[in-house]
């Protein structure tokens, strides 16, 4: 006689998130149905890491199959909601929980209005970019093609950031050797980097006559959150975690010869005709002020006081408090062809750090 199990799941999602909610429930002696709409259960694993970062992928991979060979669990590839199944199906289906586990790969988005609309021409997000970087040098890649152009901005301030200047830096520089006759693998390059990889073939970086991308942030090289802060609050780590956070970007930023603008806020688009071709940026400042403030009434009575931190200047007049009006600093960037949105979904300020526009 087949017994029936008490309870079955549905996750969809058989990623890093979906893999894991399936490990809980196969402890718990749980079955579960996983769909997930590649043919392989990896996720961003497989398409949102660059390839270089085989060690990391090999490793993430690994704990995905496990979590997923299980007698407890039933893979359905190639299997997405929404398009093979939908919602108002899996709810028909009795399952007893529906868990979607569907991961990050919507990216967060420019908060200038109207950009979106230039995506594919001037201006793409991290994620389809990298899954591009990925897979178009597959024979039966069926992506819209990019077209990588010197000189073109990404914004963010992360690790991804990071990891979409070094594809446009070394995609560059060895669409360049080409031209000159002189083949060379990414691969090899992104593991000695340009200026070796360079050195090694007798030709310096002015004659392959590139400018190289420019990395834009909001805030300062220290505060990329490139390294985490580690515990509490406490002064000496926050110290040395910002020094190894300058350190990891100008290591990246030797090796790879990318530019880097901090304390740069992007507001508005330029375009010509349906192209996206520049960017208005507003200069910023990570200030830390300390502030002391008694509340007065117009007797000169101290009414009541507070201590802490605030984002702008305070005056004393008088018996009033004044606030300074933000005085905006423009820079107009023009761009000569692509915009490249990278990790935006950094670290929010600390308490007692407030970005303010000079």
């Amino acid at each position: 006689m087949e017994i029936q199990p008490a309870h079955v799941a549905c996750v969809v999602g058989g990623g890093i998130a979906g893999s894991e909610a399936v490990a809980r429930l196969v402890e718990r002696k749980i079955h579960s149905v996983v769909f997930e709409m590649e043919a392989l259960p990896y996720g961003k694993i497989e398409l949102g890491l660059p390839k270089w970062h085989a060690k990391q992928r090999d490793q993430e991979e690994h704990k995905i199959d496990e979590n997923l060979d299980s007698p407890y669990v039933q893979y359905v590839p190639s299997t997405q909601l929404g398009v093979d199944v939908s919602l108002e199906e899996l709810r028909s289906w009795g399952f007893s929980v529906i868990l979607l586990a569907l991961g990050a790969w919507r990216d967060r988005p420019l908060a200038i209005p109207g950009i979106d609309e230039f995506q594919g021409r001037g201006f793409y997000y991290q994620n389809p970019f990298v899954a591009w970087f990925n897979r178009c040098h597959e024979p039966d890649f069926e992506g819209e093609p990019i077209e990588l152009c010197d000189s073109a901005v990404v914004i963010g301030g992360g690790l991804a950031s990071i990891d979409v200047v070094k594809i446009l830096m070394l995609s560059l520089t060895q669409k360049a050797l080409r031209e000159k006759g002189l083949q060379v693998d990414l691969l090899t390059m992104e593991k000695k980097g340009i200026p070796r990889t360079l050195e090694s073939l007798g030709i310096s970086w002015e004659e392959l006559r590139l400018k190289g991308c420019t990395l834009y942030y909001r805030r300062r090289a220290e505060d990329m959150p490139l390294v985490p802060m580690e515990g509490p609050s406490d002064p000496t780590k926050e110290s040395r975690a910002k020094q190894v956070r300058q350190k990891v970007l100008d290591n990246a930023r030797a090796k790879y010869l990318f530019n880097f603008k901090p304390c740069r806020l992007p507001v508005e688009f330029l375009a010509e005709g349906n192209r996206l071709t520049g960017l208005v940026f507003q200069k910023t400042s990570v200030l830390w002020i300390v502030f002391h403030v008694a509340v007065w009434q117009r007797t000169g009575e101290i009414k009541g006081q507070c201590t802490g931190y605030y984002f702008f200047f305070i005056l004393f007049n008088g018996d009033e408090f004044v606030p300074v009006r933000w005085i905006i600093f423009r820079i107009i960037l023009a761009v000569e062809s692509q915009i490249f949105a990278a990790g935006l979904a950094d670290q929010a300020c600390a308490d007692d750090q407030f970005i303010t526009v000079e």
